[in-house]
């Protein structure tokens, strides 16, 4: 019986500790170049990929059942997706196309960006890869191009624009094309979209008459301006958590070019490491902690902060001219745990 005992006793024990130790941080992912050639990074830590290719990027990633799956464009003319080491083609047509953005759906993987129909990239086809397999959302009479997607409930949803003259931003759901731009727009842009309870995000950016962009998102196509239109400003990326709206994005201000990030409205101006001109790319939130991928500079050196922080190595001071930091682009971020 004291035996017994002494068992429950330290049962009860470890399981304090258990229900009392804190949450393990999430992984941190974040896809780009680097030195020309695709990588993306975990934790800070670099993971080079194969490419074939002179130039070649790692667009998007996302991370499903600790499996790592990367969209790859190459040389422009072709792209494919990996899954952690495994090599899969994008279907194109021998003209350059733009693998842009992914999301994973059970077995299936999507690819969202376009597929020019020819080399002066002044004739696209807004695009879907499913499994590889390309499926174009237009003719390719003019320009279409989808910068983000996602699924929801078996529907497949994309977010870019139309019309090479004079863009329009517009969305995408089940290939059928919803146009955002309002009445007055000259210029729109749609960046990302979200899907949430069945409501349909989409961030952006669109000019009127003024000669300044104007932040901003849509929900179920109706327009929310984040800026006012007086500094120039653009809206990168959303992301819903619970009832909030985080919308990343720039805004010019007295001839800077500051990188931003809004909660429901609320503008939230992001440390820079130097005086060099920033904005940022995409904005992801785990356990309300709030993540921001940027880039700084004409060098685009990348940044990303965590709750208003950079972290290192994506800080900007860590950098010298011999890093291969120093020769990087980010495009991606996706935080395990999303």
């Amino acid at each position: 019986m004291r035996s017994l005992i002494s068992l429950l006793v330290l049962l009860l024990f470890a399981c304090r500790d258990v229900e009392l130790s804190p949450d393990s941080p999430p992984d941190v992912y974040v896809s780009g170049a680097m030195g020309n050639k695709p990588v993306y990074w975990k934790n800070g830590v670099a993971v080079e990929l194969e490419s074939e290719t002179e130039w070649s990027s790692a667009n998007a990633i996302e991370v499903v059942n600790s499996d790592v799956f990367v969209v790859i464009q190459e040389t422009y003319s072709t792209g494919k997706w990996l899954k952690n080491d495994v090599s899969n083609p994008l279907e194109g047509n021998g003209f350059p196309l733009y693998p842009s953005s992914i999301a994973i759906s059970g077995n299936d993987v999507y690819v969202g960006g376009a597929i020019y129909v020819t080399n002066t990239y002044t004739k696209a086809k807004a695009t879907i890869w499913k499994n590889g397999k390309a499926v174009s959302l237009t003719e390719g009479s003019d320009v279409a191009i989808i910068y983000s997607i996602a699924i929801s409930d078996g529907d497949v949803y994309g977010a870019g624009w139309e019309n090479y003259s004079a863009p329009v931003a517009t969305y995408w759901k089940n290939g059928v094309a919803h146009t955002l731009a309002s009445a007055e727009s000259k210029y729109s842009i749609a960046s990302a979209v979200f899907v949430d309870h069945g409501d349909v995000y989409v961030s952006g950016y669109e000019r009127a008459d003024s000669a300044n962009f104007v932040a901003k998102y849509w929900k179920n196509g109706n327009a929310v301006n984040l800026t006012n239109g007086s500094n120039s400003a653009n809206a990168s990326d959303i992301f819903i958590s619970g009832n909030d709206i985080y919308v990343s994005g720039a805004e010019n201000f007295e001839n800077a070019r500051l990188p931003v990030y809004w909660i429901n409205g609320e503008r939230i101006v992001l440390p820079k490491p130097n005086s060099s001109p920033a904005e940022t790319y995409k904005i992801r939130v785990h356990n309300n902690d709030v993540y921001v991928l940027g880039v700084s500079g004409e060098e685009q050196r990348p940044l990303l902060w965590k709750n208003n922080v950079l972290v290192a190595p994506f800080d900007g001071t860590t950098i010298t001219n011999s890093d291969p930091l120093l020769a990087t682009g980010a495009y991606d971020l996706f935080v395990d745990g999303n």
